[in-house]
């Protein structure tokens, strides 16, 4: 059976994940995989290497990020997948990064409930108390209850709630492994990588201070052993959601802001004139030499497609 996973860390996950984009790839390749997320936490620094290396093993890049935040009316924490599903979902995503980085009060839910209601993403989070308050005001199909088996202590009941409560909202699931490292040997250095973050020692440790040694870049046979108690769709929205996702960066040129410009004016245009009447106040006279100089100048900034940066 086939399986993508949606909920991976590299090393941009900093002092968490303990792979880089290329030996996720290059992994996620070697195993039979023909598409994989990214979902670093609470950043989308590595979405250009990132598509890159999954390209040139042959992937699908699907772009996301792991949300952070605490909840309203609560200070506790919780977390939510979100994956882009077009370019447009991805300055959803983007936007969404930038106010978890900007923004004192942020509230995970009510931003994941602005963002998605596009209908240009998809969430996914095993939070009960997110899964309800976003359940009534997402587009139906996109938000997933996510089934993330690990082996840890008391998970089985964990995971049935999460199907029954899939059942009583209506919402389909969608399994993960919350892949930090590529291979299973690579648990150590996550355990390093979180024990100076912490500050303590590898036997200073505790529960919950990383993520379980399962949490690698498994193939699809391991994952479909694995996952092998869950209900069926659990796997099979996984290959969905990939299908639905496909965002296509433009790589090789800038991306500038848009100008609001009156009619009948361009971005140079509306440059070159309000170049001029600087070059009128900084310069008297305006002497031949200096128009000559602006004029060369302009002519580059032109050349280039980058008057509307300027402005």
């Amino acid at each position: 059976m086939d399986f993508v996973h949606l909920r991976c860390h590299s090393n941009f996950s900093l002092l968490e994940g303990a792979a880089t984009v290329g030996r996720l790839a290059e992994a996620a390749a070697g195993r039979g995989m023909s598409a994989l997320a990214l979902t670093d936490t609470n950043g989308l620094y590595a979405a250009v290497p990132f598509c890159r290396a999954a390209r040139g093993r042959g992937l699908k890049p699907i772009l996301g990020v792991e949300l952070t935040g605490s909840l309203e009316r609560s200070c506790r924490g919780a977390r939510a997948v979100v994956l882009a599903r077009s370019n447009r979902g991805f300055a959803e995503v983007c936007r969404l990064a930038t106010a978890r980085s900007l923004e004192p009060g942020f509230r995970l839910a009510q931003a994941l409930a602005g963002a998605a209601a596009s209908g240009e993403v998809f969430v996914l989070t095993g939070e009960e108390d997110l899964l309800r308050s976003l359940a009534s005001c997402l587009p139906a199909g996109g938000l997933y209850v996510e089934l993330c088996p690990t082996g840890e202590t008391g998970e089985a009941v964990r995971t049935r709630r999460l199907v029954e409560l899939s059942r009583e909202l209506g919402l389909p699931l969608a399994a993960t492994a919350n892949v930090h490292f590529a291979d299973r040997e690579d648990w150590t250095l996550h355990r390093l990588l979180r024990a100076v973050d912490l500050g303590t020692t590898l036997d200073g440790l505790k529960p919950g201070d990383t993520v379980s040694r399962s949490c690698w870049l498994a193939g699809p046979a391991d994952m479909a052993r694995r996952l092998s108690g869950l209900p069926a769709e659990a796997l099979a929205n996984t290959l969905r959601i990939a299908a639905r996702c496909s965002v296509e960066l433009p790589a090789g040129r800038p991306i500038f802001p848009e100008v609001s410009l009156p009619p009948g004016e361009s971005a140079y245009s509306r440059l070159l004139k309000a170049a001029f009447r600087g070059a009128c106040r900084r310069y008297r006279p305006l002497r031949a030499e200096v128009l000559e100089r602006l004029r060369a100048e302009l002519e580059v900034i032109d050349r280039l497609g980058f008057a509307p940066y300027f402005l």
